[in-house]
C-alpha cells in the first residue's frame, strides 16, 4: 500500500535482514512490525539506531503501550491512517 502511494519500500524479514538493510541503504523511515515481541523490538531498534539516523515508526497492537525506543508509534488498525502518518513523518508529497 505504501508503494502504491509513491514510496520506495524495502522489506526485511528478521533481525539479520533488517541490520543488513540499514548497513547498505539510506532510509527516510524504518517501520517496525507489531508481530515482533516487545523485547526483541527494543533490541532490534537499538541496533538499527546505531546504523541509521532514520526515524522509527513502531506499529503497536491496540492494547500495547508505546515502544519507547521508537520516535513514532501507531496502532495499525486503519491502513489509510498508516499511509497518512507515514506521509506526515516523511513530509512526502505525491507527484
Amino acid at each position: 500500500m505504501l508503494s502504491r502511494e509513491g514510496f520506495e519500500v524495502q522489506s526485511a524479514v528478521g533481525f539479520s535482514a533488517a541490520v543488513d538493510a540499514c548497513k547498505n541503504g539510506k532510509f527516510d523511515l524504518v517501520i517496525m512490525g507489531h508481530s515482533i515481541p516487545t523485547a526483541d523490538q527494543t533490541f532490534i531498534l537499538k541496533q538499527l539506531k546505531a546504523l541509521s539516523d532514520a526515524p522509527i515508526l513502531a506499529l503497536r497492537r491496540p492494547h500495547d503501550g508505546p515502544l519507547e525506543a521508537a520516535e513514532y508509534n501507531l496502532d495499525p488498525d486503519d491502513p489509510a491512517r498508516l499511509v497518512n502518518y507515514v506521509k506526515e513523518i516523511t513530509n512526502h508529497k505525491r507527484p
